[in-house]
C-alpha cells in the first residue's frame, strides 16, 4: 500500500463531509484498504497536530485543514 494523492484526497473529502473522527464511516466509504489508525496518523499530520481531540467531529476541506496546519 501506498499513500499518495488520490489518498490524501479522498481523506480530505471525508473529513469535510463526515468530521474529524469518523475514521470507520471515511473507510468504509472511501479508504477501504486503510484502517481506522491509519488514517487517524495521517489526518494529524495533515492538520499538523499530534492529538487531533480538540479536532473531533470538526469539518474542513483542503483550505480550512492547510490554514489548520498553518498555525
Amino acid at each position: 500500500r501506498k499513500w499518495g494523492d488520490k489518498e490524501r484526497a479522498l481523506l480530505i473529502h471525508g473529513i469535510e463531509k463526515h468530521g474529524v473522527g469518523a475514521w470507520n464511516v471515511i473507510r468504509d466509504e472511501l479508504l477501504n484498504e486503510w484502517d481506522e489508525a491509519d488514517l487517524r496518523v495521517k489526518a494529524a499530520r495533515l492538520m499538523g497536530r499530534q492529538s487531533l481531540a480538540l479536532y473531533k467531529g470538526w469539518k474542513g476541506g483542503e483550505k480550512e485543514i492547510e490554514a489548520e496546519y498553518e498555525k
